[in-house]
């Protein structure tokens, strides 16, 4: 029976989830209408969690700060801002 400690090594570990990190699993669909065209529209959108966890997969050491702006229990709805190390807005999303 071995019991030596095994090491940990926190950057290992997060290269490794970065390599199978795949951004296309989490792309959400669905369908609008376009009212400019008046045609029915595929809309995809990357939802702001995944983004922030791929950032912090590629960036560990990067601060970023996030404010609600608006929220909507009811509808499922929020407005948030994100803001880089120099506090300029890196992304809103919905």
């Amino acid at each position: 029976m071995n019991t030596e400690i095994q090491k940990y090594n926190p950057d290992d570990q997060r290269l490794a989830l970065l390599a199978q990190y795949n951004p296309a699993d989490h792309i959400k669909k669905w369908t609008a209408l376009n009212k400019k065209t008046n045609i029915t529209e595929i809309v995809e959108y990357y939802p702001a969690g995944w983004r922030l966890y791929e950032l912090s997969l590629r960036y560990p050491t990067a601060n970023f700060s996030s404010e609600i702006i608006h929220m909507d229990i009811e509808r499922n709805f929020s407005t948030c801002e994100i803001a880089g190390p120099k506090s300029q807005i890196q992304a809103a999303g919905f």
